[in-house]
C-alpha cells in the first residue's frame, strides 16, 4: 500500500474502532509475518495467492442479509436508502464470478447473498 503498511493501518484502524474485524490479505507469507499481523490484532491472514477454497470461512453457504452487511462493514444500524451494498456486490461478483464458470457468490433476491466456494 502506498504511503502506509498494514501494521500501520490496523493500528489506525483499531484506535478508530475497536471491534472492527480485519482480514490481512497480502503477498507477506512468512511465519513471522503472519504471528505479526496477527499479534497486532488481525482477526485473520490471507497470503496471496490464495485456493479459492480458503476464504470460504464462517458464513459459508449462509444467507448473509443486507442489513447484517451495513452493520457489519460500514457499521450503519439503521436502515440507509443507499445502495453501497449492491455497488461493492456488483464488483465482488464481477472480479470473482465473471471470468469463471462456476458462480462463487450466490445472490437471493430481496434476501443477501452467500459465499458458495468449490466442493
Amino acid at each position: 500500500m502506498p504511503g502506509m503498511d498494514g501494521l500501520s493501518v490496523l493500528k489506525a484502524m483499531r484506535a478508530a474502532a475497536k471491534d472492527l474485524p480485519v482480514l490481512f490479505l497480502t503477498a507477506r507469507g512468512q511465519v513471522a509475518d503472519r504471528v505479526e499481523g496477527l499479534s497486532a490484532g488481525g482477526d485473520d491472514y490471507l497470503v496471496k495467492p490464495f485456493h479459492v477454497l480458503e476464504p470460504s470461512a464462517r458464513n459459508a453457504r449462509r444467507l448473509v442479509t443486507r442489513m447484517m452487511l451495513l452493520e457489519l462493514v460500514w457499521n450503519f444500524n439503521f436502515e440507509h436508502n443507499t445502495t453501497v451494498v449492491e455497488t461493492h456486490m456488483s464488483c465482488w461478483c464481477a472480479k470473482i464470478d465473471e471470468p469463471f464458470d462456476i458462480a462463487l457468490i450466490h445472490t437471493t433476491r430481496n434476501a443477501g447473498y452467500s459465499w458458495h466456494g468449490l466442493r
